[in-house]
């Protein structure tokens, strides 16, 4: 599905207006569009249309939560898929001023049997994938130089005291006589296969820290949409301790380790630079380590 909504531009306020619109016709589930989620002093507020603020890099701050649902059929009123403010569409404009919002490429698996927009960002041999599991967080796949993939231990979702924290896992659905769901569980390393516009991993499955699970996740697929290819063979020279990519190790890498630690989900984020004391692993012991080595540039 490659999702787009029209909009009225301001550019001299910073102001980006979505009205109420049909985003997409699924062909299962009908008409489906995109609404706003607000929280102003501890209460929730729904609106049809979205507005978004222009950031001086041209990216869009959307609301706390967008949501697309379905307005139509046996489904309608439930949600296709969520997007959190922390992470922007991209955007460009098209002749006549308007302002088409897209995420780039397209996400499935065969257990919700449902494909949904993901935004993708290639750094290295990283992929950042924004909206991964339709859960609206961003998990990072490894490439390498044979074309084949890893996805490490991930954050996915955060819950709540009842739920738990949501992470990736390998799974094994083989154990049939599996009576806890933990028992599924093969490894914290998802593995497989990519091309130049496809990503493709077996089985595996979304557990939290209080033994809730997503369900049994044969297959994952991530096809292209955006004219871009993945990149295999590079291999830049990691500059430890620069964990947000800016090219400068400083306060604000320290911040975004801390985050990245407490499960915040900073983006971006270089995962091999950050582990600092190089143990492997990333844990507060990197924390003291980076702070020694900003300490020390200054």
């Amino acid at each position: 599905m490659n999702l787009k909504l029209h909009a009225v531009v301001n550019t001299e306020q910073g102001y980006v207006l979505i009205p109420d619109q049909i985003a997409y016709n699924h062909p299962t589930y009908g008409n489906i569009k995109a609404v706003a989620l607000y929280n102003y002093n501890g209460s929730w507020y729904y609106e049809e249309s979205i507005g978004m603020n222009i950031n001086v890099d041209g990216s869009l701050t959307i609301p706390d939560y967008v949501f697309t649902i379905i307005t139509s059929g046996a489904y309608s009123g439930l949600m296709y898929g969520n997007y959190y403010s922390s992470n922007n569409f991209s955007t460009m404009t098209d002749g006549n001023g308007i302002m088409i919002v897209t995420f780039n490429s397209t996400l499935s698996s065969d257990y919700t049997t449902q494909t949904y927009p993901v935004k993708l960002t290639q750094q290295g041999n990283v992929v950042a994938v924004e909206n991964f599991l339709n859960m609206g967080y961003t998990v990072n796949i490894n490439l390498a130089a044979d074309r084949t993939i890893t996805i490490d231990k991930q954050l996915v979702e955060q819950g709540d005291a009842e739920y738990g924290d949501f992470y990736t896992y390998a799974a094994d659905f083989t154990n049939t006589g599996a009576t806890d769901v933990s028992e599924l569980i093969a490894g914290d390393v998802i593995s497989g296969i990519g091309t130049d516009t496809e990503l493709s991993w077996g089985k595996f499955i979304a557990m939290s820290t209080t033994g809730y699970w997503t369900g049994a996740m044969e297959t994952g697929r991530i096809v292209r949409t955006d004219n871009l290819t993945f990149i295999y063979d590079q291999t830049p020279a990691v500059k430890i301790g620069d964990v947000n990519n800016d090219g400068d190790i400083n306060v604000l890498d320290v911040t975004a380790l801390i985050n990245y630690i407490l499960g915040k989900n900073p983006s971006p984020f270089n995962l091999a630079a950050a582990d600092v004391n190089g143990e492997d692993g990333i844990n507060v012991m990197d924390v003291t380590a980076l702070i020694n080595l900003v300490l020390s540039n200054e």
